[in-house]
């Protein structure tokens, strides 16, 4: 009799933990499910991604992410490698992108570089504040700064884009927008998501201008 309770305790014990793994595990899809669904929204918010990705596949495992598709340059996979990295919930991103270059005797459009064209905006990718640093060493104005020499040519663009979109100074009196690597890092705070959407749509536009990496966050 000893022996059949042990044998029935030992049997519903091993029912619960699998009912709690079962339950895990559906949780866990379901959040895999829902990152998937967000990297898809993510990349038809950008216009250039948009139409570069539409055959892109996300896979995610343990928000792991697994991109796999053709794109139609190394610049769109670059770009679209960089918002999944920066999408909240991605731990990992495992890239089998691949570059769909047109068959043999097609001719393809000339390449696009940031800033080549008057129309070109950059994308923009929604980073955790302080998830990027970027060091300094050249000031092109008190609220715009750049890390190199070359950068300050684009920094420079950046502040007479405010100027010229007539962004007031005083949304920027708690923003800083760092050029990296032709990369804009917005940081800071301000009071509405309209002044956010200003700021950043100005520096979107700024000739030469690769990325904008948004750190903004509105005032409490």
């Amino acid at each position: 009799m000893k022996n059949m309770k042990s044998a029935l305790t030992l049997g519903i014990a091993c029912s619960v933990l699998l009912v709690a793994g079962c339950a895990t595990t559906d949780r866990r899809a379901a959040a895999d499910r829902d990152l998937e669904a967000s990297l898809r929204v993510e990349v038809n918010n950008y216009g250039d991604l948009a139409a570069a990705a539409p055959n892109v596949r996300f896979h995610s495992h343990y928000g792991a992410v697994t991109l796999a598709g053709p794109v139609p340059s190394e610049r769109d996979r670059q770009m679209l490698v960089t918002m999944v990295r920066n999408t909240p919930g991605v731990v990992a991103v495992n890239d089998e992108l691949h570059v769909a270059y047109p068959p043999t005797g097609v001719s393809s459009p000339a390449p696009v570089y940031a800033g080549s064209a008057p129309d070109f905006t950059a994308p923009v990718v929604r980073v955790s504040p302080s998830t990027i640093a970027p060091g300094t060493v050249v000031v092109a104005s008190p609220r715009v700064m750049a890390s190199t020499r070359e950068d300050e040519v684009v920094a420079r663009r950046v502040t007479n884009q405010l100027n010229s979109e007539s962004v007031p100074p005083v949304w920027l009196q708690n923003v800083t927008i760092t050029v990296t690597g032709g990369n804009a890092y917005l940081q800071g705070t301000v009071n509405t998501q309209q002044q956010e959407d200003v700021i950043v749509d100005a520096a979107r536009h700024a000739k030469g201008v690769k990325v904008v990496y948004d750190e903004i966050v509105l005032s409490p």
